[in-house]
């Protein structure tokens, strides 16, 4: 265990005092952007005194990448208080599992201690609660249909006892993985020529449009920092360094999480009622609430360059005032602004493969639900 290696070279270890956790006052947290990271499985080859500043190190290419959170796997209990201390020192902050709660959604036993679910989630340890960076519970659905169900079992009561939680998969990210857009960096490999490095790009942005399309816009997650040699390409290379590929496009996406992701976070997502295109491999999609309301739309094909999209001038039985454009950067310039026009509302949009648009809907009579960002550079 990492602990047990720091402590042979004479570092000094933080005590773990144990007990129940206080309640935390919402599980709603601010929209995540998060790199998950393998605890034991970065480590293993690690030398003794090189540990910590493994960690360190790695955290720190974490932070300046972009990201404000770590989602930690397979970390012991008695490790986690070193982890979540470095982390914070760096910039980050810790969603992190509890290993009571990972072997009864792995196996669906329940420990002597605990009389049910509620009580056993109520007996998660104060040293990972008020921990030092704690940002909330991580809880892995698992492979299986019994494990997801148990996986929603602690979720319910994780929300009703107001703890933070983030759900997470670990066994591949395939599937419903709790609303966070995820990047698998397995999956965009990019090669030495500069046309290999603009596809790895391409394809990394497209799938973060596409699961904002599904309504995963609660946070950012990318799938992971790092793999064994044997394993498939993670941001760090076994080799030690990054893929300029990756991490250019992992800053691209990035930023657009920054400028997008709180105005979209928690949002119901369906697709724009009446909404017509110029081009039929491009999606239209409305996400709104009584406060907010936006329009998303995005190419599902590579050859696209550009068209339009139209769609009636009312809107969730309200009248568009105007569609107001969030561009994916922030900079100097305002966003475009398109208003209704023969009972319908027409947008110019850029529709290649690895782009997307964003516009507020501003109803009438109604002042808009967030502030118009201005930007200077080319909206995509």
């Amino acid at each position: 265990m990492l602990m047990q290696r720091v402590l042979a070279c004479g570092f000094v270890a933080a005590i773990l005092v144990s007990g129940c956790a206080t309640p935390h006052p919402s599980q709603r947290e601010p929209y995540m952007l998060a790199m998950r990271y393998d605890v034991e499985p970065r480590l293993v080859d690690v030398a003794s005194g090189d540990v910590l500043t493994t960690v360190r190190r790695d955290f720190g290419v974490i932070h300046d990448l972009g990201f404000e959170s770590v989602l930690l796997w397979h970390v012991e209990d008695v490790d986690r208080t070193a982890i979540m201390r470095i982390a914070q020192d760096e910039g980050l902050t810790v969603c992190v599992g509890d290993q009571t709660i990972e072997a009864y959604i792995d196996r669906g036993i329940i420990p002597g201690q605990f009389l049910s679910v509620r009580s056993m989630t109520r007996g998660i340890p104060s040293y990972v609660t008020d921990g030092v960076g704690f940002a909330a519970i991580l809880v892995d659905p698992g492979s299986t249909l019994q494990s997801a169900g148990r996986a929603s079992a602690v979720v319910t009561e994780l929300r009703r006892w107001g703890m933070p939680w983030v759900v997470a998969g670990s066994r591949g990210m395939a599937g419903d993985i709790g609303g966070l857009a995820t990047i698998a960096s397995s999956e965009f490999v990019a090669g030495d020529e500069p046309a290999e490095a603009r596809s790895a790009i391409s394809l990394m942005l497209a799938q973060f449009h596409e699961h904002l399309q599904q309504g995963r816009n609660t946070g950012l997650l990318v799938d992971r920092f790092y793999r064994p040699p044997d394993q498939p390409q993670a941001v760090w290379h076994a080799d030690g360094g990054l893929d300029p590929a990756q991490a250019a496009g992992i800053a691209a996406i990035v930023v657009r999480a920054r400028q997008w992701g709180p105005r979209l976070s928690g949002l119901p997502v369906e697709p724009m009622p009446g909404a017509q295109t110029s081009d039929g491999n491009v999606r239209v999609s409305l996400m709104s609430d009584a406060k907010r309301c936006y329009v998303l739309v995005s190419s599902t094909d590579i050859a696209v360059a550009g068209g339009a999209v139209w769609f009636p001038e009312t809107v969730a039985d309200r009248g568009v005032d105007r569609a107001v454009e969030i561009p994916p950067v922030p900079s100097g310039g305002p966003g475009r602004v398109f208003r209704p026009r023969d009972g319908r509302v027409m947008l110019d949009v850029d529709l290649r493969f690895d782009h997307a648009t964003l516009f507020e809907i501003v109803f009438r009579r109604n002042q808009p639900v967030s502030r118009v960002v201005e930007s200077s550079q080319p909206v995509h």
